[in-house]
């Protein structure tokens, strides 16, 4: 059957199609194109010479720094070829340093090697063409050799007076036309509905995966904002661990849902065996791809193994490792509730909620330790706890239908109460804003665990049972809940896109760049990047997952 696309469809698919083309064709030309494999200079001379190579690509700067710098010693005598890598180094502008003690040479070719294309050679006039001399003391003349250089005092120098650059029509045109068509070709065909992580925006259930939870959904998107912000944003710095004190409440909250409404599930084996299988499921597939393009970064095993054995965490890692313990520790500690259930609800509560209590104010106290770098990390248990606490309370349905009877008269109130204390752990919980105020140096938000791991729970309760306030209309807000959607990949994908983001602003705009301006930046590009690891990594994983439980 055809299907009508409507002309303005077309026009705009169209327009972004050309954008993709003219992106994908700048990006080739500046990214690909202008990296420089080697160097190599054809010299005529005697005796000793340093040779320095400065290499630059603008539009940032046209300045010749050291931190751009190949230098090379060699004995000069006929046709003496000196090499010098660059190793794929971005560099379209060179300034070459010669150190002769006076003596003049003569430069016979130059020719610049390409991984991308093929090499491009300098001889005779064309070397007059592309340098110039490059400081007053330097003097240069055009023989039918080569270029001949001169210095009437200490080092010469000829300087780039155009961009080298090598040319591959077929690669700088022939995959920016394929990305264009493809562009083309999706756009006419696309229907956000059909995009999981914004179907998902709307309550209902859809192909295996249980509805979200709207108000959870936001206040996941804000603890992922928060990472977001403490990496990017220099005021907030410190208040992602308050974003990862929420998320591991979350965690515990809603895996602990099945087993509250239906204790006798955790002696399930086949529920237990879906269980584990989405819980891989969630966590596996995506974090094995960021830390396979990490290695293919780094090119270490040894860091590589351990990370994917869930043995360390480095970095923002660091958070894994602690929730698959959590995961396997979770079906002990639903048994433990089992049996004190049988006794009384009550006193199941007060226990969970005494260890909760106590693992959070003793954290380091907890034999089990976990790898990563900077430093060793204690296990995070407590926040996991308070999540679980949490969920008794809520979804259990003696104490359920107990706080129910209030909840006419304290939503608003509490609706109030929450929005302040969110204001609140955020802004208290960066490093930079406290230590401005108290004038010395704290990491609040660890230093602090107790009390946010309380407000952490607080939030989580306050999301689900004053849905119909102030705080649950911020925690309805679309956009942040179509980042609490993706926030497991925004937080695996976040720190490399923002040191991306770093890097091409300092080349390109010649700027180091900081603050909102970055933290927005980085926000828009996590989100795109997210949103399309989600869909293609994340949710066929947990499409099957949930087809499994379904059949079991």
């Amino acid at each position: 059957m055809q299907v009508n696309v409507s002309p303005t469809r077309k026009i705009v698919a169209l327009v972004l199609a050309l954008l993709a083309f003219a992106g994908s064709e700048r990006f080739i030309d500046y990214d690909i194109l202008s990296r420089v494999d080697r160097v190599e200079l054809l010299l005529t001379g005697e005796g000793p010479a340093d040779i320095r190579i400065y290499f630059q690509r603008p539009p940032a700067s046209r300045t010749f720094d050291a931190g751009r710098l190949v230098q090379n010693s060699t004995v000069l005598d006929e046709n003496e070829r000196v090499l010098t890598k660059l190793d794929d180094r971005l560099a379209v502008l060179f300034k070459i340093e010669f150190e002769t003690g006076g003596r003049a040479l003569l430069l016979r070719e130059i020719m610049v090697h390409s991984h991308y294309a093929a090499s491009f050679r300098l001889q005779g006039q064309a070397l007059r063409d592309y340098f110039e001399s490059g400081n007053s003391r330097t003097r240069i003349e055009v023989t039918k050799e080569g270029l001949k250089v001169h210095a009437t005092e200490g080092a010469s120098a000829i300087v780039s007076s155009r961009k080298i650059e090598v040319q591959n029509p077929y690669l700088r045109f022939g995959i920016p036309g394929v990305v264009g068509v493809l562009v083309f070709f999706l756009v006419q065909g696309l229907n956000a509905g059909r995009i999981p992580s914004l179907a998902q925006l709307d309550p209902v259930d859809d192909a295996g995966i249980k509805p979200h939870t709207l108000e959870l959904d936001g206040l996941r998107g804000l603890a992922a904002l928060s990472v977001v912000a403490d990496h990017s944003w220099g005021i907030f710095s410190g208040s992602g661990l308050v974003g990862v004190w929420i998320f591991f409440a979350l965690s515990g909250y809603l895996l602990a849902i099945p087993f509250v409404r239906g204790p006798e599930l955790i002696f399930d084996g086949p529920r237990l065996q879906n269980y584990f299988f989405r819980r891989l499921a969630r966590i596996v597939p995506m974090y094995y791809t960021i830390i396979f393009i990490y290695f293919l970064a780094s090119g270490s095993v040894q860091w590589a193994l351990p990370h994917f054995l869930f043995l360390q965490g480095d970095g923002h890692f660091w958070t894994i490792p602690q929730e698959m313990f959590f995961y396997l520790l979770l079906p002990f500690i639903m048994v433990g509730m089992a049996l004190l259930l049988r006794l009384r609800f009550a006193l199941a509560l007060l226990v969970l909620a005494g260890l909760a209590l106590w693992l959070l104010w003793y954290t380091s106290a907890i034999p089990i330790k976990m790898n990563s770098r900077p430093n060793v990390r204690p296990l995070m248990l407590g926040w996991f706890l308070v999540g679980i606490f949490v969920s008794y309370v809520l979804n259990n349905e003696g104490s359920a239908n107990v706080i129910n009877r209030y909840r006419d008269k304290v939503e608003k109130t509490l609706g109030w109460i929450a929005s302040l204390v969110l204001a609140a752990v955020f802004v208290t919980g960066s490093a930079t804003i406290l230590s401005g105020w108290l004038g010395y140096s704290v990491f609040p938000a660890f230093e602090q665990r107790p009390w946010f791991g309380i407000a952490a729970g607080f939030l989580v309760f306050s999301a689900v049972y004053a849905r119909n306030s102030i705080y649950g209309a911020i925690l309805r807000n679309r956009p942040l809940r179509s980042f609490g959607i993706i926030g497991y990949s925004a937080y695996l994908v976040h720190p490399l896109l923002i040191d991306v983001l770093r890097r091409l602003s300092s080349f390109y705009l010649g700027v180091d760049a900081t603050g909102f301006p970055l933290f927005l930046a980085a926000t828009l590009v996590t989100w795109l990047v997210a949103s399309f690891t989600y869909n293609l990594i994340e949710y066929p994983f947990l499409k099957r997952a949930g087809d499994r439980q379904t059949a079991g």
